[in-house]
Parts: structure tokens; sequence; C-alpha cells
């Protein structure tokens, strides 16, 4: 425990600033849950891949007669549609909000990400139940995209056609729903089922992992120069108020000078006080327009010099 307190305590962990290295931490363990899947699929969802290679339907063994494998392959045809059909082997338990069924489609759909998924499998209340996604890579991809909108419509459909021995007719209105959408939604052309990459696409996952640390790191470093950049700022601006501060004082000890000088005994020393009435002045309208370094730096200079011509140098 002491060790933890006293790594948390310091300001670099691992030779990189503390906060990075936090931020790191976060962005990594996030990367992790959300890759995982893609990265380190199990063996059933690799084994589900690896069956839609060759095919549009994937049957495990011992999956129930409930869907009829060869009639799904020739109405699925090549729309952009894959099903799997498990067995009642329950799924392991999940934290997902619509069950280990549907987080298994989904499991699938980011390993098929062209292709809208149709699985069949024991959901959390083990009865035997459909699950439909989208592939990340899917027209319209996203949670109420178009799948939803297929989904829907099917679903109206096949409420009268199928039963729990029967569950083809889902994918046969899936298939129909999925036509009548998709001639509205993609009037170029209606995508099509693509080919299942021949290595599973972890490299893309660990490329998103790498952009996801390389982007904490550049926004970390942004932050760093303009916290830095503001900090300056700040302390150029109580530096300048500083001076302004010191001038302005300077310029009272002038008026206090000009106004409350012995009267002058000839023309001279009249003219020469009249000359540093005036300078006064304009020393004034300048101090109260400088805004910036510079512009004070002119302002001091000429007070150093009318400072000098009435002998205050030494008390200034």
């Amino acid at each position: 425990m002491k060790r933890l307190i006293s790594l948390l305590a310091r300001r670099r962990w691992f030779g990189l600033p503390r906060a990075l290295s936090l931020a790191l931490v976060v962005v990594l363990t996030g990367a992790l849950v959300m890759y995982w899947p893609v990265l380190f699929p199990s063996a059933r969802v690799r084994a589900v891949v690896e069956g839609l290679r060759t095919g549009s339907v994937y049957v495990e063994p011992g999956a129930p007669g409930v869907v009829d494998p060869d009639r799904a392959r020739k109405v699925v045809g090549d729309r952009p549609i894959v099903v799997a059909i498990l067995n009642e082997e329950p799924l392991p338990a999940s934290g997902h909000i619509n069950g280990p069924d549907y987080e298994f489609c989904e499991d699938v759909a980011r390993l098929v990400s062209t292709s809208l998924v149709a699985v069949f499998a024991v959901d959390e209340h083990g009865v035997y139940e459909s699950s439909y996604c989208d592939g990340a890579a899917f027209p319209g991809q996203g949670d109420w995209g178009f799948y939803v909108d297929v989904v829907s419509t099917a679903q109206t459909a096949w409420t009268y056609r199928a039963t729990p021995q029967d569950r083809t007719p889902e994918i046969e209105e899936f298939a129909l729903a999925f036509d009548v959408l998709a001639a509205e939604r993609f009037p170029a052309g209606i995508p099509r089922r693509g080919s299942v990459p021949d290595q599973l696409a972890w490299w893309q996952g660990v490329l998103a992992v790498i952009g996801m640390v390389a982007a904490t790191v550049a926004l970390f470093l942004s932050l760093r120069l303009l916290g830095g950049a503001l900090r300056r700022r700040g302390t150029q601006r109580a530096a300048l108020t500083h001076r302004r501060a010191a001038a302005s004082a300077r310029l009272s000890r002038l008026a206090d000078h000009v106004l409350h000088t012995e009267r002058p005994t000839d023309l001279a020393e009249a003219g020469r006080l009249a000359d540093a009435a005036r300078s006064y002045v304009r020393l004034v309208g300048r101090h109260d327009d400088a805004h910036d370094p510079a512009e004070l730096d002119v302002v001091e200079l000429e007070l150093a010099e009318l400072e000098r011509e009435l002998g205050l140098a030494e008390r200034s």
C-alpha cells in the first residue's frame, strides 16, 4: 500500500508526466475493452466467421432443425446478409443490455463488417431466439441505422409465419424487407455481400489502439503547449501591469516636482520648466496609450530622460 501511495504521489510515472500516464492507462483500458473481441475473438465466434468464408449460412454442429440452412442460403443469395445457426449450448454470461446472444451477434459483425448478421442462439432466458445486427462497415451502420428498419419491417410479417419449430420465415421476410428498403435507401446501387478477409482483421484493432494512444499523446502535448502559452501570457501581462504601475508612480513624482518647484529666477529657467511641463503632459498621454511592452519601453526611456533633465534620476 505504501508503495502504491508513493507511486501515485510521484510527478512522473515510468518516465512520463503523471497526467499523461493516467490518460494512457484510461485510453489503453478502453481500447482493450472495445477491441478485445476483434483482437481475441472466442473460439465460437472464430468458427462462425471461418464458416462464413464459403457461404452465407453457418450451421454449428448440433444446431436444432428450426432453421432450414439450404432454404436460408437460397433466400439470402448474394445479399449482404449472413446467418449463424448455433446449437443450444448456452452462451457465456454477458452484461450486454440485450443479452449474450446479441453480444455474440455484434462480435461476429465486427469481423464480418460489411454485412447484416442474423444469429440464432439460446438467449439469457434459455429460449432459442434470433438476434440481428450490422457490421461497422455496412452503409448506414448505427444503433438506429438501416438494419433496424429492416428488422422492424420484417418482424411485422414473420410474426404471422414463424413458429418456435420453424424460424426459416424470419430469414425469408428479412431478405424481402431488405430488398424493399435497400431500393429506397441505396438508389445508386444495392450493396452485395463481400468476401470475408483471409486474415481476421486483428491488425485493424492494433492500428486503432495505436491511433488512440497517438491521439492521446498529441492532445496532451497540445494542452501542455496551450497551458504554457497561457501561463507565459499571464506572466507577461502581470509584468506589464507592474511596469505601468511603476511608471505611473514616477509620473506622479514628476507632477509633484513640476507643480511645486520654486518660482524661476530668469526666463531660461522659466522656459525649461515650461518644456518639462509639456513633456510631462505628453508622457501622461503616451503612458495611458501604452498597452504592450514595446510602447511602454518608449515611455520609460522618455521618462528617464525627463527625470535626468529635472535632476530626479537618482531619486527615481
